[in-house]
C-alpha cells in the first residue's frame, strides 16, 4: 500500500514500474509492475527483505541465514552499533548514546559519522554497502522506473541516496548501455498506507 501511495502521489508519481523497500524493523516492500501492485500467485511472495545479502551467518527471524534484512534493516544496524561500541570504549558513539547501548538507534552511527568518528564511518559505509548490493539485485531482477525506500533511516536523505546511486551506476548489470534506476527517499509518512489503500478502492 505504501508503494502505491508514492506512485498515487509521492516520489514515484508517473511511474509505472517503481521497487519499495521499508528499513525499519526489518526490510519489508513492494512491487508495482504496469501500474498495478505485484504479489506473486500465492501468499508468501514479494518478500524483498528475504534475499540473500552477506556472508556472516547471521539467522534471520524467517530461519535462513543472511537475509537482506538481517543487515539493512534498522534493527540490524543498531545490533552492529551496539557490537562496535562494545568493542571500541573510545567511539563517540558512547557519548551519542549516553552510555547506555540500551538508548542506541540507528541515527547514531550517521551522526557518529558525520562527527569524523571512525567506528561510525565503518558502520554507515558497511549499511549502505550491503544495502545497496540488495538494492542492485532488485534493480537486475526488475529493472524498475525507481526505488523508493521508506523508514526511519531514510530521514538521512542524500547521505543515503548518493552513496546507493553511485553503487547502481557502477554495478547494475548493463550500466554503461541500459537504463538504470535511482533510489529516492518516500515523500509520504505514517499515512502513507491510508491513501495507498484509499487508491486501491478507487482505482
Amino acid at each position: 500500500m505504501k508503494l502505491l501511495t508514492e506512485v498515487l502521489c509521492g516520489a514515484a508519481k508517473g511511474c509505472q514500474n517503481a521497487v519499495f523497500l521499508t528499513l525499519g524493523t526489518g526490510v519489508g516492500g513492494g512491487i508495482v509492475i504496469d501500474g498495478k501492485i505485484f504479489e506473486g500467485g500465492h501468499p508468501g511472495g514479494a518478500e524483498l527483505g528475504h534475499i540473500k545479502c552477506g556472508v556472516e551467518q547471521r539467522r534471520c527471524t524467517c530461519g535462513r541465514l543472511d537475509c537482506l534484512e538481517t543487515y539493512a534493516s534498522a534493527t540490524a544496524l543498531i545490533h552492529d552499533a551496539k557490537k562496535m561500541a562494545q568493542e571500541h570504549p573510545e567511539s563517540l558513539l558512547w557519548a551519542l548514546c549516553g552510555n547506555d547501548l540500551a538508548q542506541m538507534n540507528a541515527k547514531i552511527p550517521f551522526d557518529a559519522a558525520d562527527a569524523g568518528d571512525l567506528c561510525g564511518k565503518t558502520l554507515v559505509d558497511n549499511y549502505i554497502q550491503y544495502l545497496a548490493d540488495g538494492i542492485t539485485d532488485l534493480a537486475n531482477i526488475f529493472r524498475p522506473d525507481l526505488i523508493v525506500l521508506g523508514g526511519g533511516v531514510c530521514a538521512q536523505g542524500e547521505k543515503l541516496t548518493e552513496p546507493l546511486n553511485e553503487h547502481l551506476r557502477a554495478n547494475c548489470f548493463g550500466n554503461t548501455v541500459a537504463y538504470v534506476p535511482r533510489t529516492v527517499v518516500a515523500k509520504n509518512g505514517n499515512q502513507a498506507g491510508i491513501i495507498g489503500a484509499a487508491g486501491l478502492v478507487f482505482s
